[in-house]
């Protein structure tokens, strides 16, 4: 090396065949490594040119090799939070997660390292029953929004469900002295029993006791259907007094007039027959009589022993 900047290389009787004679030994090479100056800014061009004498020929002048000192990389790290989703250089993300881009510059590369914090919102769902007057507001679906501590929102979904109280007024015909669920009557009397339904509602019937001066004195527009027991928890027994028809049509309902059970009678001996709700759920039920005399209808209660 002389000058400071100039490196030289001579291979005594290296004796290179010429190309036409043998053109892959006619090839040489020199491999080395130099150590720029230090502290070079960024941006400083390196350029070498090598210049190759054979004997006392003119020499063969390679291309020029430009080097460029590079700046270091630029890394930029960020934190970005949202509720719900996050749209991110055209992705959209839902769950936390980090992505890393590199963005190439004229003299080193950019990068950023973006750490995405993804805040739930919340949808709750609840359903409250409540029986008739004890709800605090009418049925209904609500709906709340909350703001939580990161200021997302937070959604209840509320269903208020009423369910409905049963008030059955049952009346029940009797003889004078006759007995009824233990108890002798001798005058109408009115009296109200309070039952827990199947829905945990409360049920209220109103038994009236109607007192019947003579079975002999009714009519053939006066018959009657007699239940009993009523309420009772499953066989029930249905009489008919009076001047009752011989032939007709009977036809148990629920409350909402669905036909549960529908039978035809006919013959002087089916003034009595049975019904068996053992099966049915708790709560009221109409029985309706039709017959060319009339139609008669009562109400039918079925409660848990």
């Amino acid at each position: 090396m002389y000058d400071s900047r100039v490196l030289e290389f001579t291979f005594n009787n290296i004796l290179l065949p010429d190309s036409t004679t043998n053109e892959r030994e006619s090839h040489g090479f020199v491999f080395f490594d130099l150590d720029a100056p230090k502290n070079l800014p960024p941006g400083t061009r390196i350029e070498n040119t090598a210049a190759i004498y054979f004997d006392y020929n003119k020499p063969i002048i390679t291309n020029t090799v430009l080097n460029t000192i590079a700046a270091p990389d630029v890394t930029t790290q960020l934190t970005l939070r949202a509720c719900g989703s996050i749209e991110y250089n055209g992705t959209l993300y839902t769950e936390n997660t980090v992505v890393t881009d590199t963005i190439p510059q004229m003299l080193n590369d950019s990068i950023v390292i973006a750490q995405l914090e993804i805040w739930p919102e919340l949808t709750v769902e609840l359903i409250e029953t409540y029986c008739e007057g004890d709800n605090p507001m009418p049925a209904g679906n609500y709906t709340y929004t909350y703001e939580d501590q990161n200021g997302c929102d937070s959604t209840v979904l509320l269903e208020i469900i009423v369910l409905e109280n049963f008030n059955t007024t049952v009346t029940i015909p009797l003889q004078s002295g006759a007995i009824y669920q233990g108890q002798v009557y001798t005058m109408d009397t009115t009296f109200t029993t309070v039952y827990q339904s199947a829905n945990g509602c409360d049920s209220i019937v109103t038994t009236q006791i109607d007192i019947l001066t003579s079975l002999n004195n009714l009519t053939k527009e006066q018959w009657q259907i007699q239940v009993f027991p009523n309420p009772g928890s499953g066989l029930f027994h249905v009489r008919l007094e009076g001047e009752a028809p011989d032939q007709y049509d009977w036809e148990l309902m629920d409350m909402t007039g669905k036909s549960i059970r529908l039978d035809q009678h006919q013959g002087t001996n089916q003034k009595h027959f049975e019904l068996h709700l053992e099966h049915l759920p708790d709560g009221v039920y109409h029985l309706l009589l039709r017959s060319r005399q009339g139609v008669r209808a009562t109400r039918m209660v079925k409660l848990r022993s």
